[in-house]
């Protein structure tokens, strides 16, 4: 099972569990996780992060400032299937009719250039090769007035499992 890890699970595990965390455990478990290729941070999540909370989960995960722990999305190419359903099912209808076209346009590329659609998009690209999930703080209610759905939405249209860190940490016995 391969692991990816959005920009708002790093700061929350950043946030809460590093100062508990005096015996590194929680630090050495993703950064062997990483090294050894069950997790994956896109650099996209990266670069978001160094702007989140004021870079908490950069400074704490410091092994992720080596480009070498972080997989780099400029590769990934959304398939027919995403670019299809991006503007069907993962769009806001009541929000895209506030939009006129150039501005729709203009959000729609500013979403495909995100991390949560790097992610998306690595995962559906990924999944037939070895089983994906993603960890997330997003849920499934509330789309905050965005454009486009929230990864947990657009996972559970592509198949792809997602789950919030909690989860992850008594999976693998962390908390």
């Amino acid at each position: 099972m391969i692991t990816l890890i959005d920009t708002s699970s790093l700061v929350v595990l950043a946030r809460y569990y590093q100062p508990f965390d005096t015996a590194k455990v929680l630090y050495s478990y993703i950064e062997k996780e990483v090294s050894e290729g069950r997790m994956i941070i896109l650099d996209k999540v990266v670069e978001e992060a160094k702007y989140t909370a004021r870079g908490i989960a950069i400074n704490y995960l410091s092994f992720l400032s080596d480009k070498e722990n972080v997989y780099n999305s400029d590769s990934l190419i959304p398939s027919k299937r995403f670019y299809s359903m991006l503007d069907s099912s993962f769009v806001v209808h009541s929000v895209k009719k506030l939009l006129d076209d150039s501005l729709f346009e203009e959000r729609r590329t500013s979403y495909l250039k995100s991390a949560d659609a790097a992610l998306v998009i690595f995962a559906e690209s990924y999944n037939g090769l070895d089983p994906v999930q993603i960890v997330t703080e997003e849920s499934s209610s509330s789309n905050d007035g965005k454009l486009f759905q929230k990864i947990p939405q657009i996972c559970g249209q592509l198949s792809i499992k997602t789950m919030r860190h909690e989860k992850m940490e008594k999976k693998n016995n962390m908390g």
